[in-house]
């Protein structure tokens, strides 16, 4: 998939769902030298919601909410500083 930025984004599938995905890192991300990485992502009924229940638990707000085609992201910090990505939208093709 193009990502519309200069990259691709692969899509990792299992049968016909969409499980997953991997990407170059960016050419920010190189030049910051930072190391390959993971993300889960969790899919929710509302980015706005789970952002408020976030802040309201002691996790904060990395970024967003980011419209894509299918659905909107956000990326949060738990209160040990662990990051993860929520999903609103989209789960299959």
């Amino acid at each position: 998939m193009d990502t519309g930025e200069g990259s691709e984004y692969t899509v990792i599938k299992v049968g016909e769902r969409s499980n997953g995905g991997v990407r170059p890192l960016s050419p920010g991300e190189q030049q910051a030298e930072i190391p390959p990485y993971w993300v889960p992502y969790f899919a929710v009924e509302s980015l706005e919601a789970t952002f408020e229940r976030c802040g309201e638990l002691g996790g904060a707000t990395v970024f967003g909410p980011m419209g894509f085609p299918r659905g909107r992201i956000g990326f949060l910090r738990d209160p040990q500083g662990a990051t993860f990505a929520i999903w609103q939208g989209e789960l299959q093709d």
